[in-house]
């Protein structure tokens, strides 16, 4: 990773704060958290949230009562379980890589780079790809949500 940026000295903590700091070499910068900030923004992470919340109270809207409560119930309380510890998780993994930014604002994320498991992609292709997923379940259970709606009156 340092080799990325040769042109910053990174530097750890120094105990002894009476003693000089090394002098720089021309073309040489000293920065802390030197290295952009390369996660998923929280609010790419929100607008997936809200997406399932909304395609659970979909669900809710359309099939609840009778039988059909309980199963809605169990599902409603296994996607709290996952998605609340994936996401306690990874908030509170952000920051534990060392020489890294901690945040950066959404601007910075559509326009940078996101670090995944596969390697880098564009901002703009990481919240296309989590918003598109949601985005498009949700449209689907809105219009079975009409579907529903336009039809029930035909069945008491």
């Amino acid at each position: 990773m340092m080799s990325r940026y040769p042109q910053v000295r990174r530097f750890a903590h120094i105990e002894q704060m009476d003693r000089e700091a090394p002098p720089l070499h021309e073309g040489e910068t000293v920065v802390a958290n030197s290295l952009p900030a390369t996660c998923v923004h929280p609010l790419a992470i929100a607008i997936t949230l809200v997406g399932i919340a909304y395609i659970v109270l979909t669900f809710w809207i359309a099939f609840a009562g009778g039988e059909t409560s309980v199963v809605l119930t169990m599902v409603t309380l296994i996607l709290i379980m996952m998605l609340g510890l994936m996401t306690g998780c990874g908030y509170s993994s952000r920051n534990m890589e060392p020489y890294r930014a901690a945040t950066r604002s959404f601007r910075e994320f559509i326009e940078g780079e996101v670090d995944l498991q596969s390697g880098r992609i564009s901002g703009r292709a990481s919240l296309c790809q989590l918003a598109t997923v949601t985005g498009g379940i949700a449209l689907g259970t809105t219009s079975m949500l009409a579907v529903f709606v336009a039809i029930a009156p035909a069945y008491p």
